[in-house]
């Protein structure tokens, strides 16, 4: 479910920061981009440590011989997904303002 937040949060600073990209100083700029890489952060650990939990539940499954393992190259892409993502929206947010004032 984190990562449903995260893509929301992602997607909103992006819009906002078009939105709003002629009359955003550098330091609303840094603002936003602290704001966002603190969220990013949260969601990650709070990731992090759910999958701690999921860990033990499984192995309580696995005492029952009921064994259900999700595939690993799906954590892996959703992290890789994660840090793509960020670095893509911090990315945007310095350098994607239109100097010309076109859309």
């Amino acid at each position: 479910m984190q990562f449903q937040f995260w893509i929301t949060v992602t997607f909103a600073t992006i819009v906002a920061s078009f939105a709003a990209r002629n009359i955003l100083s550098n330091k609303l700029r840094a603002l936003i981009s602290i704001l966002y890489l603190t969220a990013t952060v949260v969601f990650a650990s709070r990731w992090y440590y759910d999958v701690g939990d999921i860990l033990i539940y499984q192995e309580l499954l696995l005492e029952l011989q009921y064994e259900n393992n999700p595939p690993l190259i799906t954590s892996l892409s959703r992290m890789f997904l994660m840090l793509i993502g960020t670095f893509g929206t911090i990315y945007f947010i310095y350098y994607g303002k239109n100097e010309s004032g076109d859309a």
